[in-house]
């Protein structure tokens, strides 16, 4: 009789141009592997165990196997059928026309813009959305409003971005939120960098924010989630299905982005939204992209398409300092 080995469809191997990931979708971590581990597995999806034995050593074939079925990555089996029955899906979906909104706003913007926005991103059951106030008399003139009209939406996740000066003002007004909006505080400006668990997260970011900083990539801001493992093999881990309205009005894929597509009161975001000029930029995914193409971390890190090497549009984040090619960082 036969045996097979097989690798659970939750375990995904990931090539890169000078190492390998073996990466566990369902605990949410990585490995490393060798050429050789590739390709014994790559066999392995092909042929019987006793076939595949014949070209590598039985030791290191047998200890191969048993570790990953000692971990819980795979199966030995009889059945060759099992190959056909164990399929995970790598497909992409998302029901609403936009996922994710910002909104930046300043001591000048008129509230009636954000208003506006938010009123239009719920009907358009966009249900995650930033606010971004990088002055303290911003959130003092603006804050209270603006997250009275986020709790009256059907938002159900909202970030606020704000000085530390605007701690107590957060406090004041959130509190023991008991509202159908889950809430996350970034503070920025604070003398070190530290998170707070609870009901609101609170991220306390060291030093003063800079807008260019988009793209910044560490092992520590790896995101081992499935669903985003999903969106970045199919589309930009950042852009996709996202909206950003300025301080003004303007309405634009990302906020370091000097084009924008309309207005406020002059367009609606809906039809905005489903221009293909807009969603060109949501099909830019990561194997597109010169030298992310060949990083083994490519869908685990977050995009950007604003600070490129070079401002060209298919090139590598300005601000990622990791070069697949020798797997070393700057």
């Amino acid at each position: 009789m036969k045996n097979y080995f097989i690798l659970f469809p939750f375990v995904k191997i990931i090539n890169g141009v000078a190492r390998n990931i073996l990466y566990d979708s369902q605990r949410q971590n990585i490995k490393f592997i060798s050429g050789v581990e590739v390709e014994i597995l790559h066999n392995l999806a092909k042929h019987d165990i006793d076939t595949v034995a014949l070209r590598y050593s039985k030791k290191t074939l047998n200890d191969l196997i048993n570790n990953y079925v000692e971990t819980g990555c795979g199966i030995v089996t009889s059945s060759i059928n099992s190959r056909k029955m164990l399929i995970l899906s790598e497909l992409y979906e998302s029901p609403n026309l936009i996922e994710n909104a910002i909104i930046i706003i300043d001591e000048n913007t008129n509230s009636s813009i954000y208003s506006e926005a938010i009123n239009q991103l719920s009907e358009l059951n966009c249900r995650v959305i930033s606010i971004r106030m990088y002055s303290e008399n911003a959130s003092l003139l603006h804050l209270e409003h603006c997250l009275s009209k986020i709790k009256e939406s059907q938002i159900l996740h909202c970030e606020l971005l704000l000085p530390i000066e605007n701690k107590g003002l957060v406090n004041c007004l959130i509190g023991d939120n008991n509202s159908h909006v889950d809430f996350s505080i970034f503070y920025f400006g604070c003398k070190k960098s530290d998170f707070i668990p609870g009901s609101p997260n609170q991220y306390y970011i060291k030093g003063k924010l800079n807008k260019n900083d988009c793209g910044v990539f560490h092992p520590s801001l790896l995101n081992l989630d499935y669903s985003h493992f999903c969106l970045s093999k199919s589309y930009n881990s950042c852009l996709f299905k996202k909206v950003v309205i300025d301080e003004v009005g303007n309405i634009k894929n990302c906020p370091l982005f000097a084009h924008s597509y309309g207005k406020m009161f002059e367009n609606t975001l809906a039809d905005i939204i489903s221009l293909k000029k807009f969603q060109k930029w949501w099909h830019i995914k990561k194997d597109d992209i010169s030298v992310c193409s060949g990083c083994e971390f490519r869908y685990f890190c977050h995009d950007c398409r604003a600070c490129t090497v070079e401002d060209k549009l298919f090139e590598k984040p300005l601000n990622c300092s990791y070069n697949p090619k020798t797997t070393k960082w700057k």
